[in-house]
C-alpha cells in the first residue's frame, strides 16, 4: 500500500500519518515547498505539487486530498475568497488529473459546511442537499468541491468534518479565548459545534482506508454537540462576567460574507462514526 496525502499541513494530520507509518504503510506527502517544511517527517517521502509528474506517483494505491488554504483568513476580501475557492477546487481538480490508474481510492477532505445553516434540524449522511438550495460561500465552495471529486476514476469517500479536539489543544485554546476576550458574546453565542476527538478521526480514517466496501460522504463527527456558551462559562472561571455584547447585525455589517463562518451553527451527527466507534 502506498498513500498519497495532498498538499499536508496542520498538526492535527501528523497523528494520522504517523499511525500509517506505524503499519509500515508507504506514505508520500505533496507539500507546496519542501523548504517550508518546519518538522520533516522520517520515512516519509516529500514531493513539491508544481513539479509533480506521473510517474513520481505512479505506484500510488489511495490518496487523500487535504488542499486548501485557511477560511479564517479575514477579512474574505475578494481575493481571499478566490485563494479559498482555488485552494479547494483547481487544486483537487489538478491531483485527480495527475493519479495513475493504480491509485483506486480517494479521500477526499470535505466539510459539514455541505449542511445548510440550519440548528433547527439534526443532519446525517442520508441527507442531501440540493445544490440550487446554497446559502452561502462556504457551502458553495464545499459542494464544488465534491463535485470536482465525483470526477475520481476510484472509489471515493467524502470525510467531512469540522472541529477537531486535539487533547489538552481544544482546552488551552478555548482558555486563552476566553482570556483574550474578557467577556465579550459575538451574537447570541447559542451556537452548536459539532466536534470528534483526534483519536477518533484518526481511527476512523484508517479505517476508511483499508474497508474497500465504504463510499460516499461520512460524517467525521461525535454524538456530542458543544456549544459555544463554553467560551462564557470559561470567562467567568477567569473572573471575566459579560460586559459586551457585540450583536450579529453588526457582526454581519463589519464581516460581511465572512460573518457566516464566525456566527453559523449546525446539527451534524454520524451514522457510519459512532456505529464504527462503537463497535472496537
Amino acid at each position: 500500500m502506498h498513500i498519497l496525502i495532498a498538499w499536508w499541513s496542520g498538526f492535527t494530520w501528523t497523528a494520522l500519518i504517523q499511525k500509517l507509518l506505524d503499519k509500515n504503510i508507504t506514505v508520500t506527502l505533496l507539500t507546496r515547498s519542501i523548504k517550508k517544511v518546519v518538522q520533516p517527517l522520517w520515512s516519509v517521502q516529500y514531493l513539491e505539487r508544481d513539479w509533480l509528474t506521473t510517474q513520481q506517483v505512479s505506484t500510488v494505491t489511495h490518496a487523500i486530498n487535504l488542499s486548501w488554504h485557511p477560511i479564517d483568513d479575514l477579512p474574505w476580501t475578494s481575493r481571499t475568497k478566490q485563494r479559498i475557492y482555488d485552494s479547494r477546487i483547481e487544486t483537487t481538480r489538478k491531483l485527480i488529473s495527475m493519479l495513475p490508474s493504480s491509485t483506486h481510492t480517494l479521500l477526499n477532505a470535505s466539510a459539514i459546511g455541505y449542511y445548510p445553516y440550519d440548528d433547527t434540524k439534526i443532519f446525517d449522511e442520508h441527507v442531501i442537499v440540493d445544490t440550487d438550495t446554497r446559502q452561502w460561500f462556504l457551502q458553495h465552495v464545499v459542494h464544488k468541491r465534491e463535485q470536482e471529486a465525483t470526477k475520481f476514476h476510484g472509489r471515493l469517500v467524502l470525510l467531512r468534518s469540522w472541529i477537531i479536539l486535539w487533547p489538552g489543544k481544544f482546552e488551552k485554546a478555548m482558555d486563552t479565548q476566553a482570556r483574550l476576550l474578557w467577556g465579550i458574546i459575538l451574537g447570541d453565542w447559542s451556537q452548536y459545534l459539532s466536534t470528534i476527538k483526534l483519536e477518533d478521526r484518526v481511527r476512523c480514517v484508517v479505517w476508511l482506508i483499508h474497508d474497500e466496501s465504504f463510499t460516499g460522504p461520512i460524517n467525521l463527527v461525535t454524538q456530542t454537540l458543544q456549544q459555544k456558551t463554553y467560551i462564557t462559562q470559561k470567562a467567568a472561571t477567569f473572573k471575566k462576567k459579560p460586559w459586551i455584547r457585540i450583536p450579529q447585525w453588526m457582526i454581519t455589517m463589519l464581516a460581511w460574507s465572512a460573518s457566516s463562518f464566525l456566527l453559523w451553527s449546525q446539527r451534524v451527527k454520524s451514522v457510519y462514526t459512532k456505529k464504527y466507534l462503537e463497535s472496537k
